[in-house]
């Protein structure tokens, strides 16, 4: 099964971290990095957090909302993978509206792969733009949770 469609999008609960401890942005990137160490689809974890944090310190990939989404095409990733964490705390990511950032969605491909990665970004900014998609991934209890929340998502039934 892929676990990315352009018609929709899942993201497994072993990429899911409930409590990410980071206070900025780099460290979030780390973070989220660490479960991809044993990921199939990770070739280079070395090469991928370099090329995420490389993109971070061009601009914030925060996007408002207390939401981030830290993105980069690396060799070190074999196909499109998405990661998401979710801080109680926040963590700054020197965003535009000052807040802090509660949720993180990390968007990694390989180069080649440019039409997927700008529209997995596209869907997450949008899925993330709105408040009751953000108001349940926060309450989520565990990784299949929120898996679960955005399963629900695109079938259209979210709701809280």
């Amino acid at each position: 099964m892929k676990e990315h469609r352009s018609e929709g999008l899942i993201v497994p609960p072993r990429r899911v971290a409930m409590d990410l401890k980071a206070k900025d942005s780099f460290r979030a990137i780390r973070e989220l990095c660490e479960l991809l160490e044993d990921d199939p689809e990770v070739s280079d974890i070395r090469a991928l957090r370099s090329a995420l944090i490389k993109r971070e310190k061009v601009e914030s990939t925060a996007v408002g909302g207390g939401v981030a989404v830290p993105h980069a095409h690396s060799e070190g990733v074999r196909s499109l993978i998405v990661c998401l964490g979710i801080s109680k705390e926040g963590i700054e990511f020197y965003s535009t509206d000052g807040g802090p950032v509660h949720i993180v969605a990390m968007v990694c491909a390989p180069d080649r792969n440019f039409e997927d990665y700008l529209g997995c970004i596209r869907r997450l900014t949008k899925i993330l733009g709105r408040k009751d998609i953000r108001e349940a991934l926060l309450k989520a209890r565990d990784p299949e949770e929120v898996t679960e929340v955005l399963k629900l998502r695109k079938e259209g039934r979210c709701t809280v």
